[in-house]
């Protein structure tokens, strides 16, 4: 049920700040439902999200509170690659990598990602979401 939920004082909201009221679970998981997840996570216990969580990849301290099931604990990218891979593969722990070069029989480079730096958004700009 995508609705109000308050606990001990603290009321998650979704991002659209309205609800949709029944869903089912796939629907308020692809649509990002934050009161649905919270209320599943305080259904199953957040120490058990934090053990799942672990289970699935994510290596990163899980604190179990209720705010778990909207990312209160820090992880990385490459946790989340993680856990979201395990989804897609039906429960499957999955160890993420990146590559960054194909070689071809004779050993030369026949795909290789670049690595030159580029900038994305001027650096006092950068400097204002960073330290201000």
């Amino acid at each position: 049920m995508d609705g109000p939920v308050t606990i001990d004082g603290w009321t998650p909201q979704n991002f659209s700040q309205g609800y949709a009221g029944p869903v089912s679970l796939r629907q308020a998981f692809s649509r990002s439902l934050n009161t649905v997840a919270v209320r599943v996570s305080q259904q199953t216990g957040p120490a058990a999200v934090a053990a799942l969580a672990k289970r699935l990849g994510i290596e990163s301290p899980m604190m179990p509170v209720p705010s778990i099931a909207l990312g209160a604990s820090g992880t990385s990218l490459l946790e989340l690659t993680a856990g979201y891979a395990a989804l897609a593969s039906g429960g499957e722990k999955v160890r993420p990598y990146a590559i960054i070069e194909i070689q071809n029989r004779q050993g030369r480079c026949c795909i290789g990602i670049s690595q030159k730096p580029a900038h994305g958004w001027p650096a006092p700009i950068m400097w204002l979401l960073w330290y201000r």
